[in-house]
C-alpha cells in the first residue's frame, strides 16, 4: 500500500510540474521520471499523461494482494487494519459467513447456544487473535490456557477444509465489530 501511495504521489508531482503550455491537458507530453518500479523509458523520451496513467494502472494491478491461501498451512497474521467506520458491505458478507459456518453452534447475542455467544467478542479478544483463530492458526501459537484450549479446538471452522479464508475471516470480524458497537 505504501508503494502504491509513493507511485501515486510521484505521478501527481510529475503532472503538477508541467510547464504551462497551450496544449490540451491530456495530450501534454512531459519528461518522465517514473518511480523505480516502473520501467524507465530511454533517456530523453517523453510520455503523455495517458501513457503514465496506463503504466501506473498496470503496476497497480500487479500490487493487488492475494489473500487467498491455497496451502494447507494457515498464515499467521501480525495485525489487522480497520477503517474508522464499520464497512456495511463487509458486514453483509460477514453475515453470510456466519449463516453458513457458525449458526449451528453460536448466536450473535451474548447468550450461549451450543457454544459461546459472539456479542462482545471484539472487547474480549484482539482483532489479530480472532483472525488467526478463524483461519486455523495452531492453538499453540494463540497463547490460550489449557482448559480454554480444549473448548477452542472443538470449533467446526478450525477443522482443515472448513476454516475461514482470510477475506472471509476479515468480513466476519467486521460483522463482530458491528454487533459490538
Amino acid at each position: 500500500m505504501r508503494l502504491l501511495l509513493a507511485i501515486a504521489a510521484g505521478l501527481l508531482l510529475l503532472v503538477s510540474c508541467q510547464r504551462d503550455e497551450k496544449k490540451p491537458a491530456n495530450t501534454t507530453p512531459i519528461t518522465a521520471q517514473p518511480a523505480e518500479q516502473l520501467k524507465a523509458p530511454p533517456s530523453g523520451v517523453t510520455l503523455t499523461n495517458e501513457q503514465i496513467e496506463a503504466a501506473f494502472a498496470e503496476k497497480a494491478k500487479q500490487l493487488e494482494p492475494n489473500a487467498n491461501n491455497t496451502s494447507n498451512e494457515p498464515i499467521e497474521l501480525k495485525g489487522v487494519n480497520f477503517q474508522p467506520q464499520v464497512n456495511q458491505f463487509m458486514v453483509n458478507k460477514g453475515q453470510k459467513v456466519f449463516d453458513s459456518k457458525c449458526t449451528s453452534c453460536h448466536n450473535l447475542t451474548a447468550k450461549p447456544y451450543k457454544a459461546s455467544g459472539f456479542m462482545g467478542i471484539t472487547k474480549r479478544r484482539e482483532p489479530v487473535w480472532l483472525m488467526n483463530y478463524m483461519t486455523g492458526v495452531p492453538i499453540d501459537r494463540l497463547n490460550v490456557s489449557g482448559s480454554e484450549k480444549n473448548t477452542l479446538l472443538q470449533c467446526y471452522t478450525r477443522q482443515e477444509g472448513q476454516r475461514l479464508s482470510i477475506p472471509e475471516a476479515r468480513d466476519f470480524l467486521e460483522l463482530m465489530r458491528y454487533i459490538d458497537q
